[in-house]
């Protein structure tokens, strides 16, 4: 028996990730079932006409048990005739009223009797669309059954054979069901690209579900065919998935307005459905984009109260979905992601009568896999009320009960990922009821019948699931095998990794970061133990695996970043960069700080690992007064760094630099280059402070996303051919204010790069940037004016004159479109990250990536101020000296130094902003 006491007390404490997964669960489970293929007809004679317009009419009816009767005569009597077409049209429609009636094993043998009857015909027009048609009926009881892939080349040989005939109709429908399939193995690229041919709008898959506005206009704009409702809504459902809220309501709405002039009702509260889907990623955003760290209570009470509000939209868009629909699924699915939401907004006592509403008719799904899925999620949201509020009438039997019903069910459908993730939630359970070995064996179940390569969604959590439970039982070599499993899986989806599912999509930071992380300090663990035992050896390779982990951690961080995954990566050059450089890598741990150093041995980089016992949240709270102390210009006439700032950038060295000093200096290397981990990403390295010297006055520093994700070609002198553009003022500015000195600082720089393109202020725009790089290639581009850098894709932007400029469409304007050759430098020098946002930073790497260019010059915070002019003209002016033939990163300390010995210039709040991110030679 499970240790509900224990199961209570343990779960209660990972009870907010718990709740977000939940929902987002849920949310794949909407019911998006395949298109039902049409009843087949061909001419036939009298008789069998009136058997077959009699099981029509039965079938329409819902009197399924009647119609299978009428179509087994009809068959019979086709037979008897020796009409073998009208025999597999009566046969094809057989299976899928036995589909209608969930009867799996007798709609398996009717399908497959239809096909070996159709190899005996001769091709005709007629023989072809029954053929057509009856594929897609397998193809939909492949679908309903789990056999996904089956399913698909079900369906792909049914297109095309429409597409022969010229079946439009047809053709439409079937790329409907292509697509939800495509969506269940997560290939959401693929998906959006199938979704579009129905609307016979080409896009390369390439692109992904990136949609123009002008393209979605266009879609709203088609004819309304018989199969643009379902066309827009599953466009729509998919644009939630991967990020792009807006336009998904606008075209839910647009599927909305169709089902209402139809009078479909069913399709009504699907699209309710949906809409409430989308309203609660709106409140989901509209939580993590405002609440910020620093906020007064009054601010925290008025942000809450707007995030409530959203979530209200969708609570009553649930309701209305299940006040609409005719169909108990669909009632049920609103329910259950209303009483989801109850639970994740903390609403306890509505989330108890609604969840009494719901358990006895849930009960009474057929089995299906989307009624399995309800049933697991159900069990999920129960578990979460259950420990949360413990009302009286919930016990743990009732939750168990629901997932043994789930598991019969889809043993009997023999859908095995089906299978996989409700025997997969029962080790969940046992895990959290600290029952490790029964909760190790549910899960191994769950991994043996859902291969990686046919369930990576489930394959990848199980995985992960597993080392966390092998950990507890201090299994590390074990727990190790099953986290490296699941990296694995995860690598192998890099491509479509924000697109798993809707759980992943929206959670990140709970269900993909920690399995990198949890990976990492297992393998830490192993190789202190290498260190002190003095195996050299494995000491080495250990490194180079968390290396490898923490590199693709930073790349799926940005494809996260993105919702896309834009972000290509190249292993392959890691070493060949860090020639006259020493990368550092500091790992944020729960319990310590690792730092790794590879230094520029050859033939191949030397490792050396060092642990400080110093728990992340004193990192974080000390580094967050940093920031706030750096952010600060300096008072009262003084210009001298403050004791504070002193004290708080030592504190940082004596953990980033100090264990690996007399390494660095007997290496000879003269450049530091960071890849960063967490709350360090948002203060300068070059503030770091060993008690005489800041860093920067000891080497050159650079920051790197990633070393993968770098171009190793340098920049030349004979390349400084620059576009200069920004603006002191506009009105897109708002509460950014003004930037006096942004003039100044465009016409020095002009001076010093004679070959170059100016635009200011008024000429600073979007389209007369697009219009000179489409005309020249720069390899420098220059912008002085305010920017944004935050935590996700909507918080990060640059300002134009007359326009706001997105991170993830800056990449369309800043190259050429039949350019291949990337920008060598883009500066921006007066940007700044969202204050109160631990991971604020993660922007200017993103911002760096997506503009394409091999280097960035970046402000973590604006300064006003002509010092921002005076460096960036000793910057450029040092990258043109042919004498001293300086990199990236040489040319910025060098203009940084000249600030930092002046005394109006001293304090770091005028140098250190300046951070260079991406290629430093």
């Amino acid at each position: 028996m499970i240790n509900f006491k224990n199961l209570k007390i343990n779960l209660k404490q990972g009870f907010r990730i718990f709740i977000l997964m939940l929902f987002l669960m849920s949310m794949a489970v909407q019911p998006v079932l395949a298109r039902m293929p049409e009843i087949l007809f061909v001419q036939t004679q009298q008789e069998g006409l009136q058997l077959t317009q009699q099981a029509q009419i039965f079938y329409q009816a819902g009197q399924f048990e009647k119609a299978v009767q009428f179509w087994q005569e009809a068959a019979a009597s086709f037979a008897q005739k020796g009409d073998k077409l009208n025999q597999v049209m009566a046969f094809s429609n057989l299976a899928l009223t036995y589909q209608k009636l969930n009867q799996w094993q007798e709609a398996e043998a009717t399908i497959n009797q239809s096909l070996n009857l159709l190899l005996s015909l001769k091709n005709s027009s007629e023989s072809l669309k029954i053929l057509a048609q009856t594929l897609d009926i397998k193809g939909r009881f492949q679908w309903q059954t789990g056999q996904i892939q089956n399913a698909i080349d079900s369906w792909v040989e049914a297109a095309k054979i429409y597409q022969e005939m010229g079946d439009k109709t047809r053709l439409s429908q079937n790329q409907l069901n292509q697509a939800l399939a495509f969506q269940d193995l997560g290939l959401y690229p693929k998906v959006c690209q199938t979704l579009l041919q129905i609307f016979e709008v080409e896009q390369d898959i390439e692109q992904g579900c990136n949609l123009s506005d002008s393209t979605v206009t266009l879609l709203l704009e088609k004819p309304d065919d018989a199969w643009k409702l379902e066309g827009l809504r599953s466009l729509g459902n998919l644009l939630r998935v991967v990020g792009n809220i807006e336009q998904s309501q606008t075209l839910l709405e647009g599927s909305l307005n169709i089902a209402k002039k139809q009078e479909n009702f069913e399709a009504i509260a699907t699209i309710y459905l949906n809409l409430g889907n989308t309203e609660r990623s709106i409140a989901e955003r509209t939580r993590r984009l405002s609440f910020k760290d620093g906020d007064s209570e009054r601010v925290k009470k008025t942000k809450r109260q707007a995030y409530l509000e959203d979530l209200e939209k969708a609570i009553n868009l649930y309701q209305e979905a299940a006040e609409v629909s005719p169909v108990l699924l669909t009632q049920i699915q609103a329910q259950l992601n209303q009483l989801s939401l109850l639970i994740d907004s903390e609403q306890w006592s509505k989330a108890e009568q609604l969840w009494l509403v719901v358990y006895e008719p849930l009960k009474t799904l057929p089995p299906t896999r989307t009624g399995i899925y309800a049933q697991v999620n159900f069990a999920k949201s129960l578990l979460a009320l259950q420990l949360a509020n413990s009302p009286q009438n919930l016990t743990m039997e009732k939750i168990i009960s629901i997932l043994e019903n789930a598991l019969t069910q889809a043993q009997s459908l023999g859908d095995i990922k089906a299978q996989a993730y409700t025997l997969g939630t029962f080790g969940k359970l046992y895990e959290q009821a600290e029952q490790w070995k029964i909760a190790e064996e549910y899960t191994q179940q769950a991994l043996s019948i859902a291969p990686t390569y046919n369930s990576p969604d489930i394959a990848y959590q199980f995985s992960w699931q597993l080392g966390r439970i092998r950990k507890q039982q201090e299994d590390r070599k074990g727990a190790i095998a099953a986290y490296t499993n699941a990296f694995d899986t995860l690598q192998s989806l890099r491509s479509d990794l924000v697109a798993i599912n809707p759980e992943v999509q929206f959670s990140f930071r709970e269900s993909v970061e920690p399995v990198y992380r949890e990976l990492v300090d297992l393998q830490l663990q192993e190789a202190n133990e290498f260190q002190i035992a003095g195996d050299a050896q494995n000491l080495q390779l250990q490194i180079r695996d968390v290396r490898q982990v923490i590199e693709s951690l930073q790349l799926a961080e940005l494809n996260n970043f993105f919702r896309d995954a834009c972000v290509d990566a190249n292993p392959r050059i890691i070493d060949e960069v860090a020639q006259t450089a020493a990368i550092i890598y500091p790992i944020i741990l729960p319990n310590r700080l690792e730092i790794i150093v590879s230094l520029p041995t050859q033939p191949e980089p030397t490792f050396r690992l060092y642990t400080t016992k110093v728990n992340s949240e004193e990192i974080n709270k000390t580094v967050r007064q940093l920031q706030g102390e750096l952010l600060q210009p300096p008072r009262d006439g003084s210009t001298a760094t403050t004791p504070e700032i002193f004290t708080l950038t030592r504190q940082v060295y004596d953990w980033l630099i100090r264990p690996a000093e007399v390494d660095l200096k007997n290496s000879q290397v003269d450049t530091l280059v960071f890849v960063l981990d967490g709350t360090l990403r948002n203060i300068p390295m070059g503030t770091l402070y060993d008690g005489n010297e800041f860093l920067v006055q000891k080497y050159a520093i650079a920051l790197t996303p990633g070393l993968q994700l770098l171009n190793p070609q340098p920049l030349t002198q004979e390349d400084l051919k620059a576009l200069l553009a920004g603006a002191t003022d506009a009105p897109t500015f708002g509460e950014f204010g003004t930037l006096p000195a942004v003039d100044e600082e465009l016409n020095q720089i002009a001076e010093t790069i004679p070959n170059h393109e100016k635009r200011q202020n008024e000429e600073f725009t979007r389209e007369n940037l697009q219009d000179l790089i489409n005309q020249v290639p720069f390899p420098v581009v220059h912008l002085a004016t305010h920017g944004q850098f935050g935590s996700n894709a909507e918080e990060t932007f640059i300002l134009t004159y007359n326009d706001r400029i997105d991170v993830t469409t800056l990449d369309q304007i800043l190259r050429k479109p039949d350019e291949k050759r990337p920008i060598e430098l883009l500066v921006l020098s007066a940007c700044e990250t969202v204050r109160g946002d631990d991971r604020a930073a993660l922007g200017l790497a993103g911002i760096a990536v997506r503009a394409g260019a091999r280097s960035t010059v970046a402000t973590l915070w604006t300064v006003e101020d002509q010092s921002t002019a005076r460096l960036m003209v000793d910057f450029y002016r040092e990258l043109a000296n042919r004498q001293t033939k300086s990199n990236k990163a040489q040319a910025l300390r060098t203009a940084q130094l000249n600030l930092l010995n002046e005394d109006r210039t001293r304090h770091p709040f005028y140098w250190a902003p300046f951070v260079l991110v991406g290629n430093w030679q």
